[in-house]
């Protein structure tokens, strides 16, 4: 799956050449999403949600299809009133769907892949299938978060948050785009959990690229230098705050995503990502009987075959207060324990060796020799693709840009001349294999990013344990909020009937 932070920037125009030049096509799928929400949970009299979701977006070309469906199976699975704030809201066209075949013009599809590649040529807008949705405009959506945790609950507010983030040089510099190209920050969340009025926290679930940035909360302003937050909140989050996350596919195809959302919500009912029951050990890992988020969390961490790395706000705490060294006592931490049992059998590593470190060195020393390999293929693509360019804009000199008064006249009356060249030049031809082979290695690039981060995610559960035995040992106020962390984390929430779990 392409990385969203590449999605979002081959959104706009390029004048440098691509890194890929294959028209790739889904397989023939409908659009319309398998779920009838003609009635979704209703609001209370008094305006009071148990959760909402923020989801979609900058614009039309960075919301994909299986952002919606995301949003679409959030609303399917959680019970009580919530509310959905969505890219441009109802009635913007603002959903990508990929389409299975190609349309328009093929020679124009060739000189905008080669002259101005972008993402989205193969897909069609809509409006979304999510009723009764509003605009996720920054100043709308932290309007409505302001609002509810004003109001009296019995339990935290939810607000699952899904679309495209954006990395900062820090954890706190993170941030979640929004529709119209405004962005909610971790300071942003930190802000509304210490301001006037407030009557309850939150649980936040994030699915975006470097999500694990809003795991700061933790901190009083998000910032770690001022310690704890006077007002404590927990979440769960795809990525690391340097990492990127999968699940912003324009496939209407379901069965082919692999997001964090996909594993997690499945999770929360005790099924697999493809609908099938799961035996009980293999999510309830603390044999309690019910589901918890946290547990549906350790699901993504154990089955996603995609490169995301999930973390969480216990997780930040805990490398923030743990010793490095001195005396251990057990934590109970049933997820992790699964976590490391999981993936070392999915590693094949030795189960006599039960704390060995995972082949994550090697795992990154395999990224940067594909990394290497991609940047070598590139750096001959582009000057392939230089070599072409002049001979093509030496006989027709407007072809790079579809704006120019004289563009569509070139390419109506010259249109045999020009595919005629491209089909017999040998240049055309060089360029084309260079970018077979920048394809390959940027394949090769993607499976060791996955194979690394199954890798990272068992070095983090082994560290997790370990910090966790130390600081367990030591106690104090640090112990006390991080098992507060926990529990936040292990609230198991309610599900909508009739597929209600426990």
């Amino acid at each position: 799956m392409l990385a969203a932070v590449l999605a979002m920037l081959w959104a706009w125009p390029q004048r440098t050449p691509p890194s890929t030049g294959s028209d790739r096509t889904s397989v023939a799928a409908s659009d319309v999403l398998p779920v009838d929400l003609a009635h979704p949970a209703s609001e209370v009299a008094d305006g009071r949600l148990d959760w909402l979701v923020v989801g979609g977006g900058a614009t039309p070309s960075s919301n994909q299809y299986g952002i919606e469906a995301d949003v679409q199976e959030v609303v399917r699975t959680f019970s009580g009133p919530g509310r959905v704030w969505f890219s441009g809201g109802a009635e913007a066209l603002a959903v990508q769907v990929r389409q299975a075949r190609p349309r328009g013009d093929p020679l124009r599809r060739r000189l905008g892949r080669f002259f101005w590649p972008r993402q989205g040529r193969d897909a069609r807008y809509r409006k979304t299938h999510l009723p009764r949705t509003r605009v996720a405009e920054r100043p709308v959506v932290l309007d409505a978060l302001t609002t509810q945790l004003r109001h009296a609950a019995d339990g935290p507010l939810l607000v699952w948050i899904a679309g495209h983030g954006d990395l900062g040089e820090r954890p706190a510099d993170s941030g979640v785009q929004l529709w119209g190209g405004g962005r909610l920050l971790p300071r942003d969340l930190a802000r509304l959990l210490d301001g006037a009025g407030l009557q309850r926290t939150m649980t936040v679930l994030m699915t975006t690229c470097y999500s694990g940035g809003f795991a700061e909360m933790v901190f009083d302003g998000a910032d770690h230098r001022r310690g704890a937050a006077r007002v404590m909140a927990c979440g769960l989050f795809a990525a690391p705050w340097d990492l990127e996350s999968s699940g912003c596919d324009a496939n209407p195809d379901r069965r082919q995503h692999e997001g964090y959302a996909r594993h997690f919500l499945s999770g929360l009912r005790g099924l697999d990502r493809n609908g099938r029951r799961l035996p009980r050990p293999q999510i309830d890992f603390d044999g309690d009987g019910r589901i918890s988020l946290l547990e549906a969390h350790t699901r993504v961490r154990i089955a996603s075959s995609s490169a995301d790395v999930p973390t969480s706000t216990s997780e930040r705490w805990l490398r923030h207060v743990a010793p490095d060294e001195g005396p251990i006592r057990d934590a109970d931490l049933p997820e992790e324990r699964a976590v490391i049992s999981h993936l070392r059998r999915r590693l094949r590593l030795d189960p006599n060796i039960p704390q060995a470190k995972s082949p994550l060195a090697a795992r990154e020393a395999a990224i940067a020799q594909a990394q290497e390999a991609v940047d070598l293929a590139r750096a001959d693509e582009d000057a392939a693709w230089h070599t072409v360019a002049a001979h093509l804009l030496g006989r027709w000199p407007v072809l790079d840009d579809p704006w120019h008064p004289d563009f569509d006249a070139t390419l109506s009356t010259h249109h045999r001349s020009i595919g005629n060249w491209l089909d017999g030049s040998p240049k055309w031809r060089s360029y084309t294999e260079a970018v077979a082979v920048t394809d390959a290695a940027n394949r090769l690039l993607d499976e060791a990013r996955i194979a690394a981060a199954l890798a990272e995610r068992l070095e983090r559960a082994q560290d997790n344990l370990r910090l966790a035995a130390r600081l367990t040992a030591a106690g104090g106020a640090g112990l006390v909020r991080w098992q507060a962390l926990l529990r936040c984390e292990r609230r198991v929430p309610r599900l909508r009937a009739p597929d209600t779990d426990g």
